[in-house]
């Protein structure tokens, strides 16, 4: 009667635990290389951990993480970054395109067919970069790259493109700012959120394939983004 007690009281303990807390998804704080709940596996090509976060220290240096695919058709991924400078941290490359947050279904990871992106691909991006006299690409802005299913040049891909425009006034000046891309292949749409504003809305329609390989800094191809620290990591179950 006492064991039934006392396994009684732990269930307790932890159910209240996770009401407390508000949110029973994946969560990593990005500042060690743990494999927490969901996570299958965590790759630093480069770069370094720090109770910051962890951040690209050269070109080349990417943050890849595998997750469970709980929420590959109907989530959300969060993600702090922080020390947003776009011009310092989008040059410190000395390149011209950055993928700063980027998840795949593939784990070829990329959005070409020509570097070996398939026609059951889901995937999507967030772009950076500077331009050829080495101002922020986007100036104030950032580019979105998103496809339900097809990287980009297959037959019947959905890719596409579109810069995303930031309210008037904006300002990156913030000591965090915090990154939330949403995806429901039920309601056929794709959002995202900077520091809770929404910012963009697409149709994400006839997703084949479950998101589950997140880079952080840079995506397989292109350049990294050398500076900023990414901390708080966090995926659960679409919201609107």
């Amino acid at each position: 009667m006492k064991n039934i007690c006392s396994i009684i009281l732990l269930v307790l303990v932890f159910v209240s635990g996770q009401c407390q807390s508000g949110f029973s998804g994946i969560k990593d704080s990005l500042t060690s290389p743990v494999l927490f709940q969901g996570v299958l596996d965590k790759q630093s090509q480069g770069g370094k951990y720090s109770e910051n976060g962890w951040s690209a220290t050269k070109n080349g240096d990417y943050l890849l993480l595998e997750i469970v695919p709980d929420y590959g058709f109907e989530g959300f991924l969060e993600v702090d970054i922080n020390q947003i400078n776009w011009k310092k941290s989008n040059t410190a490359s000395g390149k011209e395109k950055i993928h700063f947050i980027s998840m795949f279904s593939n784990p070829v990871a990329d959005h070409h067919a020509e570097q070996g992106g398939s026609e059951r691909d889901a995937l999507w991006s967030i772009r950076g970069g500077m331009t050829e006299t080495g101002e922020p690409r986007y100036g104030n802005n950032f580019k979105f790259l998103w496809a339900a299913h097809g990287a980009k040049r297959t037959n019947n891909s959905n890719y596409t493109e579109k810069i995303v425009k930031m309210p008037s006034g904006w300002s990156w000046d913030h000591l965090v700012n915090t990154f939330r891309i949403s995806w429901s292949a039920q309601n056929q749409v794709v959002s995202i959120k900077v520091n809770g504003i929404l910012v963009f809305s697409g149709f994400w329609e006839g997703q084949l394939e479950p998101l589950k390989y997140i880079y952080l800094a840079k995506s397989p191809d292109f350049h990294s983004f050398i500076g900023p620290n990414f901390k708080n990591l966090k995926l659960g179950p679409y919201e609107p």
